[in-house]
């Protein structure tokens, strides 16, 4: 719902108004819902013998009692003045001012108040914003615009991160897994039903008794922020006569600057883990890295809190060129070059993905790097030509030209969930491998026959360059894409007057026709990629002790995606009336 109204007064525009926004979530997330069945081996799975069960549900059985069901919206003032300093320059500054009401809280967890001192009731009521912005406009010269701005901006992260927090408040999702079941009623896993759930699974989850000690908390920070950013940039624009190359005149030319800082963003902690000083240093391994354990080793279930975090940036640059001609030709080249860099990308939606998905020497304090969202260089080509080969109907030709550079990736320490960085802890993390900086490194040892000399024969394997040290967050990349389309489009008469068709063919990735491999194209597998480099436990003086090679250059975590890399032709009419 928007009011709005502007005032004129002399050489300004005055614009005014209210927003009222609101959404109404009812979200149903339960993860092993329909149940989620593990084998060992091919040959157990065609035998129907299963390894582990896991279910969740309501004890109610009905999946629609564990929804998260909320409703989150805003009330928004702002004041805007358009001001014409004069013929040449047009000031625009105004101030939003953001409230958000969210009436509903999670349900109150008792456990969680006993563990933590606090409550897991947090909701975002009452947060509120205040946005400057300003920006201009200034004719320069007859054929020169220059254009700018700055500002606060809100926003950018979906409502599910807050959604979590009613999902997993204790109270709605109860949790069945076979290996904490010690009855010997899990005879059904010698005879696995995939296509059902056993019986003693559901009756376990219905005598469940929600809002104990042992549940999966998610709660937001009691000083939780909604995010913000602040941006800035500037521009021009230039109509440039080129006629003296023999070019022609009247080609647009515009080129952008764009800055964002990383205000306030989204971070999640948990809460379950502690130093484990029994090990190493106090908790440390031999170069620094924290060891963790449970905080409570009899309860082994994790608590997530969703708080906020600073830095990170992202620069833009951006340089399009268009030109009309008289003959109907028209062509647009644009290239775009971004370095953009987060602490965590949150390319996931549960709060476990979120956690653990993100490449880290330590989870519990991640570092600012590169963006699994990055994408360094984009090409792009758009050219058009439209004319009457038969007078009247107009005939089109038109093609998309685009590459680009591939997206990040990371190589990381093999998972290791009993005898690594995070013990046995339910969330584990994306753990930056270490290199060694040379044989002697007293950081790192080996087993199993495996060495240092393999280590590097690896690294060079996957065409990794390093000193020894870290390997940065998302510092490998996927390949290059290319891609052509094509699309030509004729009008036709109609059946009636006013009426008309339209004959198109319409041409995918048409550049695989002539050059099957230029065509190739890849992505990553999940949005933040990554890749186990080598297998690895923390001895009992903290070294890693590295055991043996897990990646070759065909462990990548890139897709190369067969369907799209081929060309398809599409022919059709459309009629119009």
């Amino acid at each position: 719902m928007r009011l709005s109204g502007e005032y004129l007064y002399e050489d300004h525009a005055i614009s005014f108004g209210w927003e009222y926004e609101k959404v109404d979530v009812f979200n149903v997330f339960m993860q092993h819902y329909l149940g989620s069945w593990y084998f060992d081996s091919i040959e157990d799975f065609e035998n129907g013998v299963a390894g582990s069960f896991e279910y969740q549900n309501n004890p109610s059985l009905n999946r629609d009692d564990a929804a998260a069901a909320f409703s989150l919206g805003t009330n928004t003032l702002y004041v805007e003045d358009a001001w014409d300093v004069n013929g040449e320059l047009n000031v625009t500054y105004g101030l939003r001012y953001e409230r958000t009401f969210n009436d509903d809280t999670p349900n109150l967890n008792s456990s969680f108040v006993e563990r933590y001192g606090f409550e897991n009731t947090e909701n975002l009521d009452g947060l509120d914003l205040f946005l400057p912005r300003i920006g201009f406009t200034w004719d320069a010269a007859e054929d020169l615009v220059i254009r700018g701005g700055a500002g606060r901006f809100s926003g950018g992260r979906p409502n599910v991160f807050i959604s979590n927090a009613f999902t997993n408040d204790g109270s709605r999702i109860a949790l069945y897994q076979s290996w904490k079941d010690s009855s010997s009623e899990r005879g059904y896993l010698d005879n696995a039903d995939p296509s059902g759930i056993p019986q003693r699974a559901q009756d376990q989850v219905a005598a469940s008794v929600l809002g104990g000690p042992n549940s999966n908390i998610d709660a937001i920070a009691p000083d939780f922020e909604i995010p913000t950013t602040w941006q800035y940039s500037i521009a021009s624009d230039y109509r440039a006569d080129l006629t003296d190359f023999g070019l022609g005149d009247d080609w647009f030319i515009s080129a952008e600057v764009l800055y964002k800082h990383i205000e306030k963003d989204l971070i999640w902690s948990d809460l379950s883990r502690v130093l484990d000083t029994s090990k190493g240093n106090n908790g440390l391994t031999v170069d620094g890295r924290p060891i963790y354990t449970h905080a409570d080793e009899n309860r082994g279930n994790r608590d997530v809190l969703l708080g906020n975090s600073s830095g990170g940036h992202s620069l833009i640059e951006t340089l399009s060129i268009a030109k009309k001609w008289d003959n109907g030709l028209s062509a647009n080249f644009s290239y775009a070059h971004s370095k953009i860099r987060d602490r965590i990308s949150a390319t996931g939606t549960s709060t476990n993905t979120a956690y653990e998905h993100n490449p880290v020497f330590d989870p519990e304090n991640p570092g600012v790097g590169r963006s699994s969202f990055e994408t360094k260089h984009r090409f792009t080509l758009n050219l058009s030509y439209n004319a009457e080969l038969f007078e009247g109907y107009n005939s089109g030709f038109h093609l998309f030209w685009e590459r680009k550079s591939g997206t990040p990736y990371t190589w990381l320490l093999d998972y290791n969930a009993d005898d690594g960085l995070s013990g046995d802890l339910d969330l584990t993390g994306d753990f930056l491998a270490y290199i060694p900086t040379g044989a002697d490194d007293s950081a790192v040892v080996y087993d199993n026959g495996y060495s240092y000399e393999q280590l590097m024969t690896q690294l060079d394997e996957i065409g990794l360059s390093t000193s020894g040290g870290y390997i940065e967050k998302n510092s490998s990349v996927s390949p290059w894409t290319t891609s052509v389309n094509m699309r030509f489009e004729q009008e036709i008469p109609g059946l009636l007057e006013g009426h008309k068709g339209i004959f198109y063919v319409d041409v995918q990735n048409a550049l695989a026709i002539f050059d099957k491999d230029s065509a190739r194209i890849y992505r990553n597998k999940f949005g933040t990629s990554s890749s186990a480099i080598v297998g690895y436990s923390i001895n009992d003086v903290s070294q890693y002790v590295y055991s043996d090679a897990s990646a070759t250059s065909s462990d990548r975590p890139v897709d190369f995606l067969d369907r799209e890399s081929t060309w398809s032709l599409k022919i059709g009419v459309k009629y119009i009336f």
